[in-house]
Order: C-alpha cells, then sequence, then structure tokens
C-alpha cells in the first residue's frame, strides 16, 4: 500500500500536560507469567526453607527480603536505591504477595543481617594432530590424562604488500594442551574442551544483564549474597524456558544446551516491561497489556503451557 507524504508526517508544537494519578497501571505487565511459573516450580516455598533457620520476628521475612532482590535484578535494576522506581507498581507487589514493598533502608538493614549471620556458604583432521601421555608434576599426588595438540595455522603477513609480486602462504603451529581425566577419544576430548564457549557466553550474560560484574558493597559476604541473586535471577529466566519449550537438540560431544535459549535481555524487553493497567470490570481481575500480535501470542502461548503444570 503507499502512502503520501501528507499522511504519514505529523506537526506537533505543544507538549502535553503530564499527570500523575495514583491507578492500577503497571509497567511490567509481562511478570504475570512469573506467578504460574514460580507457583509451578514452588520457588517460594523452597526459598522460605533456605532461611527456616533463622527466627523471623520481622515485619518482612529474610525469604522476601531476598527474594525481592531476585526480582531487582530480574527487571534490570541494579542498586538497592533504584527499588524506590517500581515501589508502588502493582504487578510487582503480586509477584512477591505483598502490598507494600520494603523500603531501600530495610532492603539493606536486612541483608546486611543476613548476611553477618550467615556463617557457613556453600589425527582429527588434515591441520591438526596430537599425542597424549599420562603424566603429573612432582608436587601433585595423582596421574592425569595430557593431550597435546598441535593445529596447523597461516602466518600473519607482515611488512609492505607487493601487489605485483605473489608472496606464498607460511605456514606455523598452534599447540594447546588439555588435561582430562575422560576416556574417550581424542576429538571428543577436544570437542567437549571447545564446548566451554556455551559456558563463557553465560558468564558474560550474567556480567552485563544480571549484574554479576556490579559490586554494591565493600564486605565479601554482602557481595556474595548479590551475586547469587544474579544467579537466581538468571536460571529462573532460563528454568521458565525449559518449562514451556520442547528441547531441539540432543547432547551433543561439546554440551551444548539442548534448548536454544533466549537472553535474558530479550526477555526483560519483550515479555516482562510491557504497560499494563488492572482492573477489576464485574468484580474479576483483569490485566490489560498495550502489545503487539507477537506479545500476545507469545504471553499467551507461555500462560498455557504453564497452565498444565501449575
Amino acid at each position: 500500500m503507499k502512502h503520501s507524504r501528507k499522511s504519514v508526517e505529523r506537526k506537533t508544537y505543544a507538549t502535553p500536560n503530564i499527570k500523575f494519578e495514583q491507578q492500577q497501571l503497571t509497567s511490567f505487565a509481562g511478570v504475570v507469567i512469573l506467578q504460574p511459573f514460580l507457583a509451578a516450580i514452588s520457588f517460594t516455598a523452597q526459598v522460605a526453607r533456605c532461611f527456616r533457620h533463622i527466627c523471623v520476628g520481622k515485619v518482612y521475612s529474610r525469604a522476601t527480603v531476598f527474594f525481592q532482590l531476585i526480582i531487582h535484578l530480574l527487571l534490570g535494576y541494579r542498586d538497592l536505591r533504584e527499588s524506590a522506581y517500581y515501589r508502588d507498581d502493582p504487578m510487582v507487589k503480586r509477584v512477591l504477595g505483598l502490598r507494600r514493598l520494603p523500603d531501600v533502608a530495610t532492603l539493606s538493614r536486612m541483608l546486611k543481617g543476613m548476611i553477618e549471620a550467615r556463617k557457613r556458604w556453600q589425527s582429527f583432521d588434515g591441520d591438526r594432530s596430537f599425542f597424549e601421555r599420562s603424566w603429573r608434576p612432582k608436587s601433585w599426588d595423582q596421574t592425569y590424562r595430557f593431550v597435546f595438540i598441535r593445529t596447523r595455522t597461516k602466518k600473519q603477513q607482515k611488512g609492505p604488500v607487493q601487489l605485483d609480486l605473489f608472496i606464498p602462504y607460511e605456514h606455523g603451529y598452534e599447540f594447546k594442551v588439555i588435561i582430562t581425566n575422560k576416556r574417550v577419544g581424542v576429538g571428543t576430548v577436544l570437542r567437549f574442551h571447545e564446548g566451554r564457549g556455551t559456558q563463557e557466553g553465560i558468564f558474560g550474560e550474567l556480567k552485563t544483564h544480571c549484574a554479576m560484574g556490579h559490586v554494591p558493597v565493600r564486605r565479601c559476604l554482602g557481595n556474595q549474597m548479590y551475586l547469587l541473586a544474579g544467579l537466581f535471577a538468571h536460571n529462573l529466566i532460563r528454568e521458565l524456558q525449559m518449562q514451556t519449550e520442547a528441547p531441539v537438540r540432543g547432547t551433543t560431544d561439546n554440551r551444548a544446551a539442548l534448548w536454544i535459549f533466549q537472553q535474558v535481555a530479550t526477555v526483560r524487553k519483550t515479555l516482562l516491561q510491557r504497560a499494563g493497567r488492572l482492573t477489576r470490570p464485574s468484580g474479576k481481575l483483569t490485566l490489560t497489556i498495550s502489545g503487539s500480535r507477537s506479545v500476545k501470542e507469545e504471553l499467551l502461548g507461555i500462560l498455557d503451557r504453564l497452565r498444565p503444570a501449575a
């Protein structure tokens, strides 16, 4: 369909007035998928069991505070003071099961108390060749299998390039040594070793999207608590996809994941951070979400697949 310039352009001069009201508006309508998912895996009960050894005498339990820290990182925030931006969000309150969220001072004080109270923390091809041997240095108590691999590679051409003169490629070798306890062929060992890229990608995602690279406090135990919450946030997104999608591959030599996972940032931006309104037409709680057809299909599809598990 063709459009004229007049039909697509629009002149705007006035800035709209901004009004703030206490309405049931949410910036995180997509977290509605977390309610049946967390219920299906009994997550809140499992978190509560982790803190059952701590006496409860507070308005907010230790498990609730730690759960909020997980949601805090899941929504893409880092510093505790940023919790003020979603403190009145009705969907966040529903997921946490609270009428009122703790303020920053309460979060900080309780997390500090939890940390200080905790005492225990729980030939292949034409370019590669190899040989192997069992060996140990004198300082080791046990002998291990060492696989020595040599890969023929092209050397980088340095210096000025003469366009009218053919310069043959020079080849050299790159070496690697793999220490392993696997009793399989060298090809399988090498492919298993090269699969480490997947694990390195997980660490990169944790640092970028789950605040693993953020150092919030000066104490080791405080940073450990923050790291643990980030790991929970990452793993919940992975588990959500595993619960609602079928595996796409079997076990491979390089141990690639059975599922093709979307990154935390993708799930956060496409599903969790959706504007919505909570209303009660005819007394029935209803969440109205402004979204595209693809968002609607994906959200409803996830909820449908979670319903039998719940």
